[in-house]
């Protein structure tokens, strides 16, 4: 794994609080169980869900602007066309670490969004999924070793 994703990762995980834009109403997606994994082991974590308040007892803010508290990463698990509104507002708002979750598809990766945010300063994980580090379970933990294996945890 390259020294520089690694660097990156361990920077992402010294965040106190964290946000995951994305956070759906269907149970089943990656924002929520990272949510909910960030959330287990203590960091202080927001749900950012434009159309939902609460989500399975969830609350969910419309957007970054409406977190009550500093954001000091972002994890971003939405459409790849709405990841630059999502960066955008990161920008705004002096978030430098971003997590664009990306396996084996496209996720929420933007060419555009990683530009962007290589312009502004912002350090850019742009594949990966943070369950894959953060004490992983089995699942995470595999699908880990491929993306190693391909040469996919790159900055």
């Amino acid at each position: 794994m390259q020294a520089r994703f690694r660097q990156a990762v361990d920077d992402f995980f010294a965040s106190e609080s964290v946000a995951v834009a994305g956070y759906s109403s269907r149970g089943d997606q990656p924002a929520n169980f990272i949510y909910h994994k960030f959330e287990d082991l203590g960091y202080r974590v927001y749900a950012v869900n434009p159309k939902a308040t609460k989500v399975e007892g969830t609350y969910c803010y419309e957007s970054l602007h409406t977190v009550p508290q500093p954001v000091e990463a972002l994890v971003i698990c939405t459409h790849p066309d709405v990841t630059i509104e999502v960066l955008k507002n990161a920008i705004a708002l002096g978030i430098k670490k971003v997590w664009v979750h990306r396996s084996f598809g496209p996720g929420s990766f933007s060419k555009e969004a990683q530009d962007l945010a290589e312009k502004h300063g912002i350090t850019i994980i742009p594949t990966g999924c943070p369950m894959m580090f953060l004490k992983p379970d089995f699942f995470h933990r595999c699908m880990r070793g491929i993306m190693h294996w391909r040469g996919a945890f790159k900055i």
